[in-house]
């Protein structure tokens, strides 16, 4: 996964793979942690966000 975003469930999944047991989540944190990355997380959406009313809200933004 070089010159990639992965989250800490795809890791996860991967090193079990890899290993062929189980891993707890915190097993991955540490590692990330002894390698200095950082978990980067994608922002959470609104449930009740909606697509067209944001795309018409940018079109109504002045240009900068």
């Amino acid at each position: 996964m070089k010159g990639q975003i992965a989250t800490d469930e795809e890791i996860k999944i991967v090193l079990e793979k890899k290993l062929q047991k189980k891993v707890h989540i915190s097993t991955i944190y540490r590692m990330l942690e002894r390698q200095q990355s950082r978990k980067i997380k994608r922002r959470p959406a609104h449930p009740k966000a909606s697509v067209e009313v944001q795309i018409e809200f940018k079109k109504t933004l002045p240009s900068r």
